[in-house]
Parts: structure tokens; sequence; C-alpha cells
């Protein structure tokens, strides 16, 4: 929107129409504003008329300026091969998005951020494409980038027994947290994560 002001004086009325004849302000202020909401650029015209019937007149223009569409200039990441743990930043630059940016990986959203340029860094368990948006109510742009991840020995992550102490033929629970395992063995059992009953003798 736009606001037009006027102040005239020796008048008795003041009209103010578009280009189109469509009338938006008519009445005796000789000085006072409106609120126009124009979809294109549009000249408005003031008259101002005295007893007489003189009138002066005066132009302003009001330039609409059509949304731009938002531009991924880069969207990158260092390094793009990484071993599990290790950390990798994406990097952004981007232009003609008011809206800001949003950076996902499956479906979930990382972070969001108005800054046309920045760094993000991510530590990730498999291989991951990351999506960066650029938002523009002229139009969206999109770029994406993956960074793989190395093959590694599986790691044991956690393993604890509750409770730790027990008496004879009293039971505890083994739980168990790997990382990169394809199978593991406590006693019995070929499961990633989770739990086994293990009476004490």
């Amino acid at each position: 929107s736009s606001e037009l002001t006027w102040a005239v004086r020796l008048a008795t009325n003041v009209t103010i129409v578009d280009e189109m004849g469509s009338e938006i302000f008519s009445g005796a202020d000789l000085s006072g504003s409106v609120r126009v909401m124009p979809t294109a650029t549009t000249i408005y015209t003031i008259t101002a008329t005295d007893d007489g019937g003189a009138e002066a007149t005066a132009m302003t223009t009001v330039t609409v300026t059509e949304p731009v569409q938002a531009e991924v200039i880069s969207f990158t990441a260092a390094p793009t091969n990484v071993d599990i743990g290790e950390p990798s930043v994406l990097t952004w630059s981007v232009r003609n998005a008011p809206g800001g940016i949003a950076i996902e990986a499956g479906g979930s959203v990382l972070l969001r951020s108005v800054e046309r340029t920045g760094t993000h860094s991510v530590v990730q368990a498999t291989s991951t494409t990351y999506q960066l948006t650029a938002f523009s109510s002229g139009g969206n742009a999109m770029q994406s980038v993956t960074v793989a991840s190395n093959p590694s020995p599986p790691a044991i992550l956690e393993l604890d027994a509750t409770p730790m102490n027990v008496v004879t033929n009293g039971s505890t629970s083994i739980s168990w947290t790997t990382l990169g395992a394809t199978s593991l063995e406590i006693f019995r059992g070929d499961v990633a994560s989770g739990t086994l009953e293990y009476t004490a003798t």
C-alpha cells in the first residue's frame, strides 16, 4: 500500500482520482492523506477547485514492483564425504529471498534463517541429501547437496545392566546401542538394539 498526502490552499473542494477516473477522495479538506493499494503502477491526479470554479491539478505516480523469483547462488557441503560422527559444513548464498531460507533433510527442517549467506554444521550416521529452499512471493528456488558417509567399523555406543548388582537367581536387564552394526551377539540374539533378560547364577 501507499499513502497519498496533499496540502492545498484557497480551495473549497479537493478531488483525487486514479488514471481510470475512479474517485479516491472528494471533500473540503485542504490537507490530508488517503491510503491506496494499487495492483499495478498507477497515476493519481488531485484537483483543487475554488468557489469561482478555478482549478489546480497535480499528479503523482505509485510504482508497483513485481515480486522477483528467489535465486540460489550456491549451496555446498565441505567435506562431501565424512566418517560417522564427523561434521560437514553446509554453506549457502541466495538473493531475492525476502522470506529467508530453510534447510531440510529426510522431510525434517534442520534450519530456518533470514540471512542471505551463512553456514550450518551437520553430523549424520548415513549418507544424506540436504535441500536448501529460498523463499520469495515471486517464486521459490531450491538446490540440493549430498554428503556421503564413509563405511566404518561398527561401534558399541552403550551397554548397560539394570540393576548392576543382583543376588543369586536374581535377574537383570541388559540394554545396548550400536552404530554401524548389522548384527551382534550377546549370549543369543542378532539385533542392533534392545534388551535381554539374564539371570545370574
